[in-house]
């Protein structure tokens, strides 16, 4: 208990009881008279009663005092319990940190994924209006096959290179092998002969006739332009997956496509669309006679890339895309083959979640989310 408590009153009386003495008067007086003994007796009574009591209330305080500490050192911790605390505590803070991460970790990859759908679509619906990124000063001339490029300081107007034609746009899936270049994609623009053979005025009708080539110089190439080809990166870290088991089955390849016709399965870094129907038809004689073939709204096909000297192959830089499409560097020989569908498996960097997007003949970009980074 507390000094001063609510017993001070009964300590006092103790206090007082010990120091307090009955005068000699009262001590001679007792002797003679009567009573006297009696208010004596009374007094000693009242003042061994007032001691014990006092007594008891040190007793109990003292009990207090050690009760008190007792529940005092009841109420700490020692270390371990502290260390297992402070474990427990480490476990849940972890664990909530991973399940916030892991979420918002697949909702990056559902926006990036499904923004990269958009992009693919995006590209179809360009080539489809004849969009030609003419970004610099050069010509295009259609009188060798493949066609050839000189700079000029002015620009040319879309459709009137001579000799030339715009055809569609390649799409090559990653640029490198690691960092942005890997979730690059580049975008070719190919053009070819409007005219066969070249330099004479008689239409080409067939996408092998011309001979289509991108707009960018191969390994061995000068006076190429580099300024017409655009860039778009897919978000959130997206990279071409090392395997699609279920799009290309038996290619160890993460896009490939299907050839039109025979239904052989390529393995594949580039998907074309290319002006012209499926069989490789750019055109075909009019109700006049007359051709007249200029970049503008068209029909397109779906192509994929393979053979030559320069495999097409995921994550290779423009100059190998341009090499794999066909140029100089093998006498024009194109290596675009119609293709019934393209597969490309996209895979996350940071979830085990993988998109494949399947582009079917007639364009349309689907998409189904995978479990698993090989689609």
């Amino acid at each position: 208990m507390k000094e001063g408590g609510p017993n001070i009153g009964l300590r006092t009386l103790h206090n007082f009881s010990k120091n307090f003495h009955f005068p000699d008067w009262w001590h001679a007086h007792s002797m003679l008279v009567p009573g006297r003994s009696v208010v004596r007796y009374a007094y000693d009574s009242l003042h061994n009663s007032i001691r014990s009591a006092a007594v008891g209330l040190g007793n109990a305080e003292r009990h207090d005092r050690l009760r008190y500490r007792a529940n005092v050192s009841q109420c700490g911790f020692t270390i371990i319990e502290v260390m297992i605390v402070l474990a427990v505590s480490g476990m849940m803070f972890l664990a909530a940190v991973i399940l916030i991460n892991g979420r918002q970790n697949k909702a990056e990859f559902t926006t990036g994924i499904y923004s990269l759908q958009q992009q693919l679509q995006q590209a179809v619906n360009d080539t489809t209006d004849g969009f030609y990124p003419n970004n610099g000063g050069f010509t295009c001339n259609g009188d060798s096959s493949p066609v050839t490029f000189s700079s000029t300081s002015q620009k040319d107007t879309q459709g009137a290179n001579g000799g030339c034609i715009f055809m569609g746009n390649a799409l090559q899936f990653g640029l490198g092998s690691g960092g942005a270049a890997a979730s690059s994609i580049g975008i070719l623009p190919l053009v070819g002969n409007q005219y066969n053979p070249p330099g004479s005025t008689i239409p080409t009708l067939t996408v092998s006739a011309a001979a289509p080539r991108a707009v960018y110089p191969g390994s061995s190439e000068r006076q190429v332009p580099t300024n017409t080809v655009s860039v778009q990166y897919m978000e959130n870290g997206l990279t071409v997956a090392k395997a699609n088991t279920e799009g290309c089955s038996g290619v160890n390849s993460g896009i490939c496509y299907t050839e039109s016709g025979n239904a052989t399965i390529e393995a594949t870094g580039i998907v074309a669309f290319v002006t012209g129907n499926s069989d490789g038809t750019i055109t075909s004689f009019g109700s006049s006679g007359n051709y007249s073939l200029k970049a503008g709204s068209q029909q397109l096909s779906l192509y994929g890339v393979s053979g030559g000297s320069v495999p097409s192959q995921p994550n290779q830089s423009l100059s190998a895309a341009s090499d794999s499409i066909g140029n100089t560097l093998n006498g024009g020989a194109s290596n675009l083959h119609p293709a019934a569908s393209a597969s490309i498996c996209i895979a996350s960097a940071t979830t085990n979640q993988s998109g494949l997007f399947t582009i079917s003949s007639g364009l349309r970009v689907t998409l189904a989310i995978k479990s698993g980074l090989t689609c």
